[in-house]
C-alpha cells in the first residue's frame, strides 16, 4: 500500500491521543504505524536525505498543522497530548482530517497567513510541482519532502550538465580533473605540489603522477580515460 499523506495521519494521531494519552512522536509513529498497518519496508523507507523515514516526517507535520489548529498541545518539549478542541473534533466523528477542514479555526488560518506572508517572495511548495515516490500531488506531501525532492532533481540535474561539460572538455582539462579529484580525496596528502598532470604524446598512457610522501618515494601514477 502506498504511505500516508500527512494529512491523512492527522485523524490517527488525534484518534491515538485521545484514547492512550500523552505520547512522545516516536511513540507516535509506531502507533500510528501498527494502526495503518504499514510493512517493515513502509516503516523503513526514509527521505532522500537519509536523516528520516518517511513516516517520522508525516507524523511530525501532522502533529505541527494539528498543534496550529489547537486540537493537540505540547505540555513539555517533544510530549504531545490532546485538547478539548481535538476531544471535540472527534466528537463529531470526521471520515477525515486535512487543511481544509482545519481552517474553520481561526488560529489556523492565522498561521497559515503568516506562512504565507513569511514566504511571499519564494515559491510556494505547491508551484515546485513536486511528485513523492507514490504519485501523490505536492499539496499533500509534508513540506520537508517536498523541498528535498526538489533539491534531489536540481542536483541531479546539476549532475547532469556538470558530466556534459567535462566530457566536452579538452583531454589536458580531464586529466587536471582526475589528479585534483584523487588529492582532494586524500592522496598525496594535502599538498598541492603533490600532483600533477603528465600527459602528452609518446608518455607510455601516464597522464599523472602523484607523490605519497615528500621525497617523491612512493608514487601513483595515473592514467585518465574518458
Amino acid at each position: 500500500m502506498a504511505l500516508p499523506t500527512y494529512e491523512e495521519v492527522m485523524l490517527p494521531v488525534l484518534d491515538i491521543l485521545a484514547a492512550s494519552g500523552p505520547r512522545r512522536r516516536r511513540e507516535l509513529v509506531l502507533e500510528v504505524a501498527d494502526r495503518l498497518q504499514l510493512s517493515e519496508a513502509e516503516r523503513q523507507q526514509t527521505l532522500p536525505s537519509g536523516k528520516a523515514t518517511v513516516i517520522m516526517s508525516r507524523v511530525g507535520w501532522a502533529l505541527a498543522y494539528l498543534k496550529q489548529a489547537r486540537a493537540i498541545e505540547s505540555p513539555r518539549r517533544g510530549i504531545y497530548q490532546i485538547t478539548d478542541r481535538g476531544r471535540e473534533i472527534l466528537a463529531r466523528r470526521p471520515s477525515k482530517i486535512d487543511g481544509e477542514f482545519l481552517s474553520q479555526f481561526p488560529e489556523f488560518v492565522d498561521f497559515v497567513q503568516r506562512a504565507r506572508t513569511a514566504t511571499a517572495e519564494k515559491p510556494e511548495v505547491g508551484d515546485l510541482h513536486v511528485r513523492s515516490e507514490e504519485g501523490v500531488a505536492s499539496d499533500q506531501v509534508a513540506p520537508e519532502e517536498a523541498l528535498e525532492a526538489a533539491y534531489g532533481r536540481l542536483r541531479a540535474g546539476l549532475g547532469e550538465d556538470l558530466l556534459e561539460a567535462v566530457k566536452n572538455a579538452p583531454p589536458v582539462f580531464f586529466e587536471q580533473l582526475v589528479i585534483d579529484l584523487l588529492v582532494r580525496m586524500g592522496y598525496g596528502g594535502s599538498r598541492t605540489e603533490a600532483a600533477r598532470a603528465v600527459g602528452r604524446s609518446g608518455d607510455g598512457g601516464i597522464d599523472g603522477v602523484i607523490d605519497e610522501d615528500r621525497l617523491g618515494l612512493d608514487v601513483i601514477y595515473v592514467q585518465a580515460k574518458r
